[in-house]
C-alpha cells in the first residue's frame, strides 16, 4: 500500500502487511484438439474444456446418429450421423484434461462458386411464367404454402364493382366473398408440387367436386381443420396422398403424417425405397389458433396451396444458400420521450441486442432473453437508470421462469462499471480469410455463456439522453401479410411477390400447376389502386364450365405471439406477467407452443433476416405494429384511459400510445409518461432470440461427408464443407493462437484435408496429428451400400497411403475402425480409430507418462477401459500378416484376440526412415520437452546476456530434465549453455545459445526368447 493511502489523523505507528510469496500461477495444462461436429456449442473458434460434464454442457451429449423425431426442428442432420468429435473429447476427458474443440458450421470461401455456397435449397426450374397464364412446369419444385381462410369472417360482397379491376365481359359478383386468413405451414420440394385435394370452392353441385390442383380453394375434409394434400413427382405423378389436421393428439396431426427429415431426399445416403421428393418445413400452429376460427365440421373452411416465390424468381423461398450465422435477440428499443418526432416506436433509436456466442441455431430454439427491473433514475447527479437481464430457457413460463442467467443493476451509461457492454461483454471472433486466423475483436471480456452484447455506436458514444431505459424491442422480421384481390374495396396491406407501388405488376404467387388438373388461371389487370395484389378469376378452364367465382382474402403471416393482457395466464397479479413474447399455445394454455421453434428461424437467401429494410420484397415494411413498446400498455381504470394504479390490470394494443390512449401518453408530464408505466408495476418484458443457421446442407445426414468430395477437383471455392474444415483447421494452425500437443478431425479421411492437418501439426512442431485414412470403413451416413460392402482391406488402405508419399513424424493412423458403445443412450457406434487412439493416450498419460508407449495391453487394452469410452468390436479382426503389413506401412493395427481382446498394436508415426522420431512415445516426449523448455525460455527472454542469466536457464531446464530422466522417458541427457555455446558475436546480436542432447528412453516392441531344451542330468549352470 502506498503511503498515500494511509488515513493520518493522530500520532502513531501504521503498519500494513504486504503479501509477495504468492506462487506465480502455473501455465494451464495442454490437451489434444479435435475438430468435427457437435449437438450444440461455439463454433468455428477453439473452446476449452476442463472436463466431460463441462463438455455436455457446452456442447451436448454425443449423437449416436440414431436419433429420429422430427429432424426440422431438431437441427435438421445433426442427429442422423454421429459426431465424431464429441466421442473423440469423451475417450479424452474421461481420463484427462483439458481438451480444446471447434465446433464445425457451414462456412463458404470469399470467392465461392455456385456450387460452393453454404447451407440448403431444394431444386426449382426457372419461373416461367412470362404472360397472363401464368403457367409453372409441373417439375416446379421449391416452397409451397398452405392457406387457410377462416369462414366465420366471410362476407357477402357488394354489388358495386372495383372499376380499377373491372370484371370480365358478361360476368358478376353474386358468387364473390370477403374472408381473412393465415399461412399455416410450409413445404419444401425437389422437382415436384404439393397440391389439395378434395371438393373444389366455385363448382356448381352438378359438377364433379374431387378436385386436386395448387392456388385452388379446396373445402376441409373433417374437423381439427383437416384437409387431403397429394404429394407428386417431376411428371406430376401421384407419389403420396395425406389427410392431416392440426390437432396435436390426433394421429392425423400434420407433423405426425408428413416426412419431415429432409435427409430422406439425399438418394445419394438414402435408400431407394426410402426416398421422398419433399418434407414438411414450418408450420404455424398457434397463428391457425388465433386466427382462424372455423374447421370444426367438414366443409365448414377452405384452403388453398401456393407456390411461395418473390417477384420473377430470384429470391427463391426454398433457397437458404448463406453462411452460418449467430442468433440474436431483436434491437432493444428506449421509451418515447415525448418528442412529437418520435411518436412511433420505428423513429426511435437503437439501444443494443444480445449475440450468440454459439453459432447457429441452437441457441434461439434454447433460449429467451427478459429485461426486468426497469427503474428511472430517482437521483439528480446520475440521471442514468438501472435494469436486469435475464437469460431464461425458452420453453418455460412466466409463472415458473427458468432462469439461466442473471446480469442485475445495469445500466446505459458508458462512463459505469455496470454499462451493459462492460457487464456482459462483447468480445468474439471472426476467421480473417486474409490472414487464415481467427481475429478477436471486442472491448469487453464476455461474461456470459449464452451473449455478447452489441450496442449503437451512437449510445456507446454517449450521445443518447440519460433517461433512456430498454422499454421494448423490434419484433423479428416476417413475411408480409397479403392480400388477394376481388371486385370490392379492401386494404391491401402487401403481398408476397411484389413490392408496394409496382402498380403494373403481374400476380406471380398463385403459380399454376401445367397439365390436365391445372384448372385456373388468374387475370391480371393494372392495378392502379392496390400495387401488387393479386386479382384471382377462379373461372372455367379447357372443357370445365364452372360459373364465376371471386374472392378477396387478407392473409397474415406468421409472426411472433404478444402478450396482450396482464391476465393472460391465469395472472391474479398483473405486475408478476412479463409482456412482449408470448410462447405459449394460446392466451390459456401455457404450454410451449413448438411452431415458435419456426417463427424465429431465419429468412431465405436475398432477405435479410436479422433486420429490416423499408421496401425489401417479402418482408415487412416498417410500421408501428412491428415492434413492441411497454408505451403501448393501457390501463383498466375508466374508458381503459387512466394511469392506473399500482396492481391494477393493463392490456397491450400496438400504436396506443400514437392514438394518447396509453399510460405513457395520458399521464401528467410530456417527457415522463413512462415513470407512470414503472410506477404501475409494469417494469418488464421478454424477447426472442431469433436467425440463427447453421450453414450445413441439412439434406446430408453428415454435412461432412467424405463420398462428396473428389481429389483433384473439390476445392475451397467449390465446395462450402470442405472450405470450412479447411477453415477450421487454419484458425488453429498458429501456435501463438492455442495451444495442444495432439490435433484430429476424427472421422474425415479425405486425403486433401488430412495433408493439410499433418502439415499445420509438422509446421508448429507441437501437436502429434491423428489422422484417420480411407479405404479403411465407409460409415453408413456416407453411401447407400450394405455394411459388407462399406468394409475396406488391409490391402486397399496400405497401398492408398503409400501412393500419398508421406514422410511425417508429427503423424499417426491407425486400422480398423472400432465399435464403441455410446453411454449415454446405451447405443452401439461404428467410431474412427483415431477416437481409440487419443482415448489410449489419455489413458497411457493418466497412468504413467506420455513419453510411455500408448499401446499394449497395458496401456492399449481398449478392451479393458484404455480408449476412455466401451470399445466392444472391430469392422475386422486382423491375422498376424495382416498386422505385419500395416506395420511396415507404418499403419498402427488395432488387434481382436480371443482371450485378450481388442488391443492398440502399434504406435509408429508416419514417418518413412528409421529413428527414434519413427515412434509415438518419442515423439510425444519430444513435443513436452519442447513446450516446457520454451515457457523456461520465455522467462529469460530481454534479460542481460550474462552468465547469471545463462544459470538461471539451466537451473530450470536441468532439474526439469533430470525429473523427465528418473520418470523412465531419457536415458541420459546434457544441457551446454556457455561461452562455446554462445559466443561473443551471438551476445552482439543478442542471441543466448543452448545445446540441449538427449537419449530417449526406447519401448519394447520386440520380445524374443530362447527356449533351450537340455538332456537329463545336465547343470543349468553349465
Amino acid at each position: 500500500m502506498s503511503v498515500k493511502k494511509f488515513k493520518f489523523v493522530s500520532p502513531g505507528i501504521f503498519l500494513n502487511e504486504i503479501d509477495n510469496s504468492q506462487l506465480p500461477k502455473s501455465p494451464l495444462d495442454i490437451g489434444p484438439l479435435f475438430i468435427g461436429r457437435t449437438r450444440k456449442g461455439p463454433a468455428m473458434k477453439p473452446t476449452v474444456i476442463e472436463s466431460f460434464s463441462d463438455f455436455v454442457e457446452t456442447f451436448g451429449n454425443p449423437v449416436d446418429g440414431t436419433e429420429g423425431g422430427d429432424l426440422w426442428r431438431r437441427a435438421g442432420g445433426s442427429a442422423v450421423a454421429p459426431t465424431y468429435a464429441a466421442y473423440a473429447a469423451q475417450a479424452w476427458l474421461t481420463n484427462n484434461s483439458p481438451a480444446t474443440v471447434v465446433r464445425l458450421l457451414g462456412r463458404e470461401h470469399t470467392s465461392a462458386t455456385a456450387a460452393g455456397k453454404a447451407g440448403w435449397w431444394t431444386a426449382q426450374v426457372a419461373d416461367q411464367d412470362t404472360q397472363s397464364t401464368h403457367a409453372v412446369a409441373a417439375t416446379a419444385g421449391g416452397a409451397f404454402g398452405l392457406l387457410l381462410l377462416d369462414s366465420s369472417s366471410y362476407e357477402k360482397m357488394g354489388e358495386a364493382v372495383n372499376s380499377a379491376v373491372p370484371l370480365p365481359q358478361g360476368e358478376t359478383v353474386e358468387r364473390g366473398e370477403i374472408a381473412t386468413g393465415s399461412l399455416a405451414a410450409i413445404w419444401y420440394v425437389d422437382q415436384g408440387t404439393v397440391e389439395l385435394s378434395g371438393a373444389l370452392r366455385g363448382a356448381t353441385a352438378t359438377e364433379a367436386q374431387a378436385r386436386t390442383g395448387s392456388a385452388a380453394l379446396i373445402q376441409n375434409t373433417g374437423a381439427d381443420k383437416e384437409f387431403v394434400v397429394q404429394i407428386k413427382d417431376s411428371a406430376h405423378a401421384l407419389v403420396e396422398t395425406v389427410t392431416f389436421n392440426f390437432n396435436r393428439n390426433s394421429s392425423r396431426y400434420i407433423r405426425k403424417v408428413f416426412n419431415t427429415n429432409p435427409t430422406l431426399l439425399n438418394s445419394s445416403t438414402t435408400q431407394t425405397s426410402q426416398i421422398k421428393n419433399y418434407w414438411l418445413g414450418e408450420t404455424f400452429d398457434r397463428m391457425v389458433a388465433d386466427n382462424i376460427q372455423s374447421g370444426s365440421v367438414a366443409g365448414d373452411m377452405y384452403g388453398m396451396i401456393v407456390a411461395l416465390r418473390d417477384d420473377g424468381g430470384t429470391n427463391q423461398i426454398s433457397n437458404f444458400r448463406m453462411d452460418a450465422q449467430a442468433a440474436k435477440t431483436p434491437w432493444v428499443k428506449p421509451q418515447h420521450l415525448g418528442r412529437e418526432e418520435e411518436m412511433e416506436a420505428s423513429l426511435l433509436p437503437n439501444l443494443f441486442r444480445l449475440v450468440s456466442h454459439l453459432g447457429g441455431q441452437h441457441d434461439m430454439h434454447s433460449v429467451k432473453v427478459s429485461i426486468t427491473d426497469i427503474k428511472a433514475s430517482t437521483s439528480i447527479e446520475n440521471e442514468f437508470g438501472t435494469f436486469a437481464v435475464l437469460v431464461r430457457k425458452v420453453s418455460d413460463t412466466d409463472k415458473r421462469p427458468v432462469i439461466l442467467e442473471r446480469f442485475g443493476n445495469l445500466n446505459l451509461n458508458p462512463a459505469s462499471p455496470n454499462y451493459i457492454k462492460r457487464r456482459i461483454g462483447d468480445r468474439y471472433q471472426e476467421f480473417d480469410s486474409t490472414s487464415r486466423r481467427n481475429k478477436t475483436y471486442g472491448e469487453y471480456d464476455n461474461n456470459s455463456k449464452y451473449f455478447r452484447v452489441e450496442v449503437d455506436e451512437d449510445l456507446d458514444g454517449g450521445a443518447y439522453d440519460p433517461a433512456y431505459l430498454p422499454f421494448g424491442f423490434q419484433t423479428p422480421p416476417s413475411w408480409r401479410s397479403f392480400s388477394f384481390l376481388g371486385t370490392g374495396s379492401v386494404h391491401n396491406i402487401g403481398d408476397y411477390d411484389h413490392q408496394s407501388g409496382d402498380a403494373t405488376a403481374q400476380a406471380t404467387t398463385g403459380q399454376w400447376i401445367a397439365g390436365a388438373e391445372a384448372l385456373y388461371t388468374p387475370i391480371t389487370a393494372s392495378l392502379t389502386n392496390e400495387a401488387g395484389a393479386l386479382y384471382f378469376h377462379l373461372g372455367a378452364t379447357g372443357s370445365e364450365s364452372l360459373e364465376p367465382f371471386y374472392l378477396t382474402a387478407s392473409i397474415k403471416a406468421p409472426s411472433i405471439a404478444l402478450r396482450a393482457n396482464s391476465s393472460d395466464g391465469g395472472f391474479t397479479k398483473p405486475t408478476d406477467a412479463y409482456w412482449g413474447f408470448d410462447t405459449g399455445r394460446s392466451v390459456s394454455d401455457l404450454t410451449f407452443d413448438e411452431s415458435n421453434l419456426d417463427i424465429v428461424r431465419p429468412k431465405p437467401t436475398g432477405f435479410n433476416s436479422l433486420t429490416f429494410t423499408a421496401g425489401t420484397a417479402l418482408t415487412q415494411n416498417i410500421h408501428h405494429h412491428q415492434f413492441f413498446t411497454l408505451d403501448d400498455l393501457s390501463g383498466s381504470g375508466t374508458n381503459g384511459n387512466i394511469n392506473p394504479q399500482k396492481g391494477e390490470a393493463a392490456t397491450w394494443v400496438s400504436g396506443s400510445r400514437a392514438l394518447t390512449a396509453s399510460i405513457s401518453s395520458l399521464s401528467t408530464g410530456s417527457t415522463d409518461g413512462y415513470k407512470a408505466v414503472l410506477n404501475a408495476g409494469f417494469n418488464k418484458f421478454t424477447m426472442p432470440v431469433f436467425g440463427g443457421f447453421d450453414g450445413l446442407d441439412i439434406k446430408e445426414k453428415d454435412p461432412f461427408r467424405n463420398s462428396q468430395w473428389t481429389l483433384g477437383a473439390t476445392t475451397s471455392e467449390t465446395d462450402y464443407a470442405f472450405n470450412s474444415v479447411m477453415e477450421a483447421i487454419d484458425s488453429v494452425a498458429e501456435p501463438e493462437d492455442v495451444e495442444y500437443n495432439l490435433l484430429s478431425v476424427p472421422g474425415v479421411t479425405f486425403d486433401t484435408l488430412t495433408d493439410r492437418v499433418m502439415e499445420v501439426a509438422e509446421t508448429r512442431g507441437d501437436a502429434l496429428a491423428v489422422i484417420d485414412i480411407p479405404q479403411v470403413y465407409t460409415a453408413k451416413s456416407e453411401n447407400t451400400s450394405t455394411f459388407k460392402n462399406r468394409l475396406g482391406s488391409v490391402g486397399a488402405a496400405v497401398d492408398a497411403l503409400n501412393d500419398r508419399n508421406i514422410n511425417n513424424n508429427y503423424a499417426c493412423a491407425y486400422y480398423p475402425w472400432v465399435q464403441i458403445k455410446d453411454t449415454v443412450r446405451g447405443s452401439v457406434v461404428w467410431a474412427p480409430p483415431s477416437i481409440a487412439a487419443v482415448g489410449a493416450m489419455s489413458f497411457s498419460d493418466r497412468r504413467s507418462e506420455p513419453w510411455f508407449a500408448p499401446a499394449g495391453f497395458n496401456r492399449g487394452g481398449l478392451s479393458n477401459g484404455a480408449a476412455g469410452i466401451p470399445v466392444i468390436s472391430v469392422t475386422e479382426k486382423l491375422s498376424a500378416a495382416d498386422r505385419d503389413d500395416l506395420y511396415d506401412a507404418r499403419i498402427n493395427p488395432i488387434a481382436s484376440f480371443p482371450a485378450e481382446g481388442i488391443v492398440i498394436f502399434g504406435q509408429k508415426t508416419l514417418q518413412v526412415g528409421a529413428s527414434a522420431l519413427d515412434r509415438i512415445n518419442v515423439r510425444r516426449l519430444m513435443i513436452l520437452i519442447k513446450k516446457q523448455i520454451s515457457r523456461m525460455a520465455s522467462r529469460v527472454l530481454f534479460d542481460q546476456n550474462v552468465q547469471v542469466t545463462w544459470n538461471r536457464f539451466l537451473g530450470m531446464v536441468e532439474p526439469f530434465l533430470r525429473s523427465v530422466q528418473t520418470r523412465l522417458g531419457l536415458e541420459d541427457f546434457r544441457v551446454v549453455l556457455d561461452a562455446t555455446t554462445t559466443t561473443p558475436d551471438l551476445v552482439d546480436r543478442n542471441i543466448m545459445y543452448a545445446k540441449i542432447y538427449l537419449k530417449p528412453a526406447r519401448s519394447i516392441e520386440y520380445i524374443a526368447i530362447d527356449f533351450n531344451i537340455t538332456r537329463s542330468g545336465a547343470a543349468f549352470e553349465d
